[in-house]
C-alpha cells in the first residue's frame, strides 16, 4: 500500500500508515515529497494507492496521479475538488467539504482526512 500527499496532509498519512502496519499491512510513504514522487516508480497493478490532497491541482500531485495511474493499480483519492482529473478518474474517491478554514487563505481538510482514515481501519480491523 502506497500513500501520497504533501503539506499537512503528511499528518495524516504519517497516522495512516502507523495504524495500519499495527494490522500488518506493508506501507510505504515519506515526509519528503521528492521520495514520494521516486517510490511511484515501485507502485504495480497489486498495490493499492491513497493520495490525500486537498485541492488536487498542484502540478506535483498530478505527476504523481499520472504516473502512479500509468501502471495500473488501484487509486482511492481523498479531496475536496470534485471536478479534478484525480477525482474522475480514480477508482475509488472521499469528496471532502470545504469546511475547515483555518486562515483567512488557508483552508485544510486534516479534520475530515482523519475521520476517513479512522472509518477505513476501524472496517478493516473489525472486518476479519
Amino acid at each position: 500500500m502506497f500513500l501520497f500527499g504533501k503539506g499537512p496532509n503528511i499528518h495524516v498519512i504519517d497516522i495512516f500508515r502507523n495504524y495500519l502496519s499495527k494490522l500488518n499491512f506493508n506501507c510505504v510513504s515519506s515526509t519528503d515529497f521528492d521520495v514520494q514522487k521516486r517510490i511511484t516508480k515501485n507502485v504495480n497493478e497489486q498495490d493499492i494507492c491513497f493520495i490525500f490532497t486537498y485541492s488536487n491541482l498542484t502540478k506535483s500531485m498530478l505527476e504523481i496521479y499520472d504516473d502512479i495511474k500509468n501502471r495500473n493499480t488501484v487509486l482511492i483519492i481523498a479531496t475536496s475538488n470534485v471536478e479534478s482529473p484525480l477525482f474522475i478518474n480514480s477508482d475509488y474517491n472521499f469528496l471532502i467539504k470545504n469546511n475547515e478554514k483555518i486562515l483567512e487563505d488557508q483552508t485544510s481538510s486534516i479534520i475530515s482526512f482523519l475521520t476517513i482514515v479512522m472509518q477505513i481501519l476501524y472496517l478493516i480491523n473489525y472486518s476479519k
